[in-house]
């Protein structure tokens, strides 16, 4: 009996690790995606923006540059 226990213990840990890793890993994709989006988005003309690096703002539609 003590060793489904310990089978029950530790399909829990490692579910709980799977799903944490399964988040981690998604939410960098999200974000990789995301970014290249609105690189892509920059290039070809339909955002305006303003400054480069770190200063790279994104205009509103009425702002004038």
């Amino acid at each position: 009996m003590e060793m489904y226990f310990w089978l029950f213990g530790t399909a829990v840990v490692f579910t709980i690790m799977g799903y944490y890793f399964r988040t981690v890993n998604d939410r960098q994709l999200v974000i990789a995606a995301v970014d290249s989006t609105i690189d892509k988005l920059i290039q070809d003309g339909y955002l305006k923006t303003e400054g480069s690096g770190e200063n790279l703002r994104i205009l509103k539609p009425n702002e004038n540059i």
